[in-house]
């Protein structure tokens, strides 16, 4: 269902703009690198990290981690081939594959039969359940923290482009449909806090001659830049 949704192919994407502009990246991804490993020094009692999104690991200190945690558990839809490579060298690092929206790409997909070029009277809403008991399963929240390296703004995009394709959506359903996905993964993040979210919070758009420099929200909900979770 994930390759039928295209998703490696977003995924590959990513990747292949990293390569392109790798220059461009360099300060985000050591600010990253600094940030993840400043929260992981400050923690107490904690021995066990979730990282969700993992995705190429591209903003993720896994050398420097790994050292630090007795266990690392790696959440995403879909791992690279490179990455589940890389992690065979780290005994205590492992890969979860699993749908961090709240199942919302499972749901997308059986929404859509009923869909068909029109518009719903309402969206499905995602929930975070699944996911959550399957890693109540193995990790405790007083033993265990957890990162997130989703742009925030971009964890319901795949979902909500895939949903265009084949419905009319209309603009109150998809702020609603972002806000839930949205608060869905805070309220994930908090179960495991302290946590590490890295996430654009707006956008600034700088006129190519003169004009006032715009800058708008990226998210759908209110999140306080340094608030902890």
């Amino acid at each position: 269902m994930v390759r039928k949704m295209n998703f490696p192919s977003d995924q590959q994407g990513i990747m292949n703009r990293y390569l392109r502009e790798a220059h461009n990246w360099q300060s985000h991804l050591f600010n990253a690198h600094q940030y993840i490993i400043e929260f992981a020094e400050s923690l107490k009692g904690k021995d066990n990290l979730i990282v969700f999104g993992s995705g190429w690991l591209l903003d993720f200190p896994l050398d420097e981690l790994s050292e630090q945690f007795r266990r690392i558990t790696l959440v995403d839809i879909h791992h690279p081939a490179q990455v589940q490579h890389k992690v065979q060298k780290y005994s205590n690092v492992s890969l979860l594959d699993a749908d961090i929206t709240g199942n919302g790409i499972l749901l997308s997909h059986d929404f859509i039969e009923n869909c068909a070029g029109s518009t719903p009277s309402v969206l499905f809403t995602p929930d975070i359940s699944p996911i959550l008991d399957t890693l109540k399963k193995a990790h405790s929240p007083s033993d265990t923290s957890a990162v997130s390296l989703n742009i925030l703004s971009q964890l319901d995009a795949f979902i909500l482009d895939y949903l265009r394709k084949h419905c009319l959506l209309e603009k109150n359903q998809t702020e609603v449909f972002r806000q839930t996905i949205q608060n869905q993964h805070i309220s994930l993040l908090k179960y495991f806090s302290p946590s590490c979210l890295i996430t654009d919070v707006s956008e600034i758009h700088y006129p190519r001659k003169e004009g006032n420099i715009v800058t708008t929200p990226s998210l759908a909900i209110d999140l306080n830049e340094g608030n902890s979770l």
